[in-house]
């Protein structure tokens, strides 16, 4: 997509300057594709990341779709999902929702797991209902012995390439300041609402950015698809906006 530019009446071209959303978009493929800018630390939400965002969610993919062929290889291939949710708890910031979790007791992770592998065939499907599906990954979290975690659970349904909004204290408080009612026990399906609502107003200059920047040919973002990659980049917006605010 051709950009319009101005010209002086001199000819002489002005800068070409990129909009907040292209910004926000662009920030999010380069952690995407390149992990990030902080060296280990990241910086969109906390936690610690080595790796880039396409290949923690490469790997959650297949832990979560694998099939297990034999009863044999069950808890191999139960301990390898529950290494992937590990990786990404640790890179996504949220391993005080799961205290006491480490390689050694990894296997804490299992009941988690094999929720998540229950639910694969909704996953892409137009029966995921978004508040539905964080509530019941945050209720099994719990059940396991954890806790209640929602942030965790929009946060693993999303790098599992759902276009499912982030659940964040920084998001929260962007929210409320954008006058939602939504306090720190506030539904996730009160924060959807809310998150949607406010994203539909930039909706359009995000997935702008989105489409201009997917890959033509890098099969992960295509299915991704362009909206998963508008909403993350509005999700950065809300980090780095909402985060001042708490």
């Amino acid at each position: 997509m051709k950009r319009k530019r101005s010209v002086e009446p001199s000819t002489v071209e002005r800068p070409r300057t990129s909009s907040t959303a292209e910004r926000h978009v662009v920030q999010y493929f380069r952690r995407f594709r390149q992990a990030n800018d902080h060296g280990s630390t990241n910086g969109l939400g906390g936690g610690k990341q080595t790796v880039p965002d396409c290949q923690i969610m490469t790997d959650l993919l297949d832990a979560v779709s694998a099939a297990v062929p034999t009863a044999k290889m069950r808890e191999a291939e139960i301990r390898q999902a529950c290494m992937a949710l590990r990786t990404f708890i640790v890179a996504y910031g949220v391993p005080r929702t799961f205290p006491g979790l480490s390689a050694e007791t990894v296997l804490r992770l299992a009941p988690v797991a094999s929720h998540l592998r229950s639910r694969q065939g909704s996953l892409g499907s137009g029966d995921f209902d978004a508040a539905d599906e964080v509530e019941a990954l945050a209720a099994a979290c719990k059940a396991a012995g954890f806790t209640y975690a929602r942030s965790f659970a929009s946060k693993a349904w999303c790098m599992l390439g759902i276009a499912v909004p982030i659940y964040s204290s920084e998001g929260v408080a962007y929210l409320k300041h954008a006058g939602h009612s939504l306090g720190a026990h506030s539904s996730y399906s009160d924060y959807l609402g809310a998150w949607q609502a406010e994203y539909h107003k930039e909706r359009p200059a995000y997935m702008r950015a989105a489409e201009v920047h997917l890959s033509a040919t890098d099969p992960l973002e295509r299915r991704c698809t362009a909206e998963w990659f508008a909403m993350r980049g509005f999700d950065v917006k809300l980090m780095a906006v909402g985060g001042p605010m708490r």
